[in-house]
Order: structure tokens, then sequence, then C-alpha cells
């Protein structure tokens, strides 16, 4: 809140041309970004719920990093979309 105030004021001050549009744009990207991260997650915890009901001896014994990777490898297409 301070800090829009703070520089809607000190841009206004120095005269810079109104454009009411791009004061959405960091609401636009943060909302996106927190979209994309609930598509991430969604992916990582459906992979582990997978690995879970598979129990075999390379899906249980695969680290964080491949965990992760398959994730990326999911939500690829719907972060790519958005």
């Amino acid at each position: 809140g301070l800090g829009w105030v703070g520089g809607t004021g000190l841009v206004a001050f120095l005269g810079v041309p109104w454009a009411g549009a791009a004061e959405l744009v960091p609401f636009l990207v943060l909302g996106v970004g927190v979209d994309d991260m609930f598509v991430i997650l969604n992916s990582y915890f459906l992979g582990h719920n997978v690995s879970r009901k598979k129990e075999t001896a390379t899906v249980a014994g695969s680290g964080m990093r491949d965990r992760i990777r398959i994730a990326l490898e999911d939500a690829g297409i719907g972060i790519t979309l958005t």
C-alpha cells in the first residue's frame, strides 16, 4: 500500500504521463506466478502419491531432484499456456 502510494506520487510529481493499465501489471504478474506455483505443487504431490502406490525400488529410491524434475516436466505445459 505505502509503496504504491509513494511510487504513484513520485511519478506524478515527475510529470510522467498517466497510464492506468500499467498499474495492473504487478498484480497480473503476481497472479500468474501464484497460479503457476499451484500447478507445480499439484504436479509434485500427484507424482508423490503415484510413486507411493507403485512401491518399486527405482521410484521409492528416487531423490528429491528426480521428483522435482518429474513435476516440472508434467507441469510445463500448463505453465507455458498461462
